[in-house]
């Protein structure tokens, strides 16, 4: 029965593991950009026959700080309110606010100078949003909750 376990468990990795590498050699291919929404935090559970399951911890900003910049979406606005970057950067926004935040391009409230630019939803404290920015400009963001807070992305 452990063998059968064991064996379950190594193809469960295998899999995991194969489709990472299959999303990471494939990422930036597109000419669209990328959304991924992401709740950073992870909690064990319990499978229906009672075996505690450590689910796989999410990538965090945190961890992607080193390679994308981050953008923190405050109670006080958004920081930074100006940033430039490369085209094909990812760039995180971050709630590092006590209420819900929602990045999106502006004009606020229809969200159309960068189509696709838009969260969709808004993000609980801790929650992040990720962005590849790959159309050369200047654009203006903001936070649709709280339209008076504004910053400028500019992609080289």
């Amino acid at each position: 029965m452990k063998t059968s376990t064991t064996i379950s468990l190594l193809i469960i990795a295998v899999i995991i593991i194969g489709a990472g590498a299959y999303v990471m050699s494939h990422r930036g291919q597109d000419d669209e950009a990328i959304n991924i929404h992401a709740n950073p935090t992870s909690e064990p559970s319990s499978s229906p026959s009672g075996v505690l399951v450590q689910q796989a911890p999410s990538i965090t900003p945190d961890v992607m700080a080193a390679e994308n910049p981050v953008v923190e979406m405050t109670d006080a606005g958004i920081v930074p309110n100006a940033i430039t970057v490369k085209s094909g950067t990812t760039i995180t926004f971050k709630n590092t606010g006590t209420s819900p935040h929602w990045p999106a391009s502006d004009p606020h409230p229809i969200h159309t100078d960068l189509p696709g630019f838009d969260s969709k939803h808004a993000l609980a404290p801790g929650d992040f949003y990720r962005f590849t920015f790959v159309k050369v400009g200047t654009f203006g963001m903001h936070d649709h909750l709280h339209a008076a807070f504004h910053a400028t992305i500019t992609v080289q």
